[in-house]
């Protein structure tokens, strides 16, 4: 999905893509950790790297 909105959007302003990454990736991302809820240290550090990964 992350791939799609780069592609996608490479012209539009930093708002369109902060939206557009709320909407599509992040919310898939804290509602997989709530349900996977990783136990390995590595695992959760992946995780919240790529949450708060910005556009």
């Amino acid at each position: 999905m992350l791939g799609l909105l780069q592609r996608n959007l490479h012209y539009c302003s930093k708002g369109v893509k902060e939206t557009a990454y709320k909407m599509l990736v992040r919310s898939k991302l804290e509602y997989c950790g709530a349900i996977w809820d990783p136990y390995i240290k590595s695992d959760k550090t992946t995780l919240k790297n790529v949450q708060s990964q910005d556009l």
